[in-house]
């Protein structure tokens, strides 16, 4: 059976705060003003149910208008089983059993520190564990005077523009000579209240328009085989000879060929080379595939 939780939030202040770090701001907590609203419970979560965000919610005086929904595993693992139709969320394939919480992500209009017109601010949002990362995630703007480098801000009072979203977050790679893994956020889609998303990593803003542009991003593990040399091709690189068995004809065998042991081959050196390394390459993408899925199950 799985749970659900619903949350109307908005998008926290860009300031530190007792639980922000070098990689995301600060999260509010609930209670602690500003949109921060538990909206409702599910106790039974199945396969096509749908919730409804409204398109402004009052707090006080100050209004808070809708951008997107983002739904995720209370343990941080990325959950792609929903679907967003505007101000809809519905849940495609709820896990067997758990916990799921569902938020309406919401930025201040109506003059209550967020940006108008010609001024479009930009965040960074991580699906996985539902937070904001606290750098930009500007890679370039069209045109580029429109932008300072290293800033959120982008200018539209000279022209429209198109923002470049980074690729990536909070990117770690690792491996050995035989698997090489990635894992990080990786660029989903924008989100910007009232405008239009291009195809692409691209969010286009109409001149003398602003607001909040939002660059989602999803947490991803991968990894694959890389072509594994081993110990005695890495000495055969580094000059050492190979004996090779070949009709006297061939005249002698020239440049720097390898194998520590007189181990003879009838076949030419490249040869010998090529079919090892298909050799290697497919056992390698063999388990490089297993731990793949291992490292998957348990995300």
């Amino acid at each position: 059976m799985t749970t659900l939780t619903i949350n109307y939030r908005s998008i926290p202040a860009l300031v530190d705060g007792d639980d922000g770090d070098s990689l995301y701001l600060p999260t509010p907590t609930f209670g602690a003003g500003g949109l921060n609203q538990h909206a409702g419970q599910a106790s039974a979560v199945t396969a096509g149910d749908f919730y409804d965000a409204p398109d402004v919610i009052a707090v006080g005086k100050d209004i808070y208008g809708f951008v997107f929904w983002n739904v995720h595993r209370a343990v941080g693992a990325p959950f792609d089983g929903y679907q967003e139709d505007g101000h809809r969320v519905t849940i495609s394939a709820p896990p067997i059993v758990g916990h799921i919480t569902a938020t309406a992500w919401y930025t201040p209009i109506g003059g209550i520190g967020q940006p108008g017109p010609p001024l479009v601010l930009t965040y960074g949002f991580d699906r996985s564990v539902n937070r904001w990362f606290r750098v930009a995630p500007i890679e370039a703007v069209k045109p580029a005077a429109a932008w300072k480098p290293g800033t959120r801000v982008v200018s539209t009072a000279a022209a429209a523009v198109d923002i470049d979203a980074v690729d990536d977050f909070d990117m770690k790679r690792g491996g050995s000579w035989a698997f090489q893994w990635f894992n990080g956020a990786v660029f989903d889609n924008w989100r910007m209240r009232g405008a239009t998303v291009d195809a692409g990593d691209l969010q286009h803003v109409d001149q003398n328009t602003g607001g909040v542009a939002v660059a989602t991003y999803q947490r991803v593990f991968d990894g694959h085989a890389v072509n594994a040399i081993p110990q005695w091709l890495i000495e055969l690189l580094k000059g050492l000879r190979v004996i090779v068995d070949r009709p006297a004809s061939d005249g002698p065998v020239d440049g720097p060929l390898v194998q520590p042991a007189e181990v003879r081959h009838t076949s030419s050196p490249a040869a010998v080379v090529r079919h090892e390394l298909e050799t290697i390459a497919t056992h390698a993408q063999g388990l490089a595939d297993a731990v793949t899925r291992r490292l998957k199950a348990k995300l």
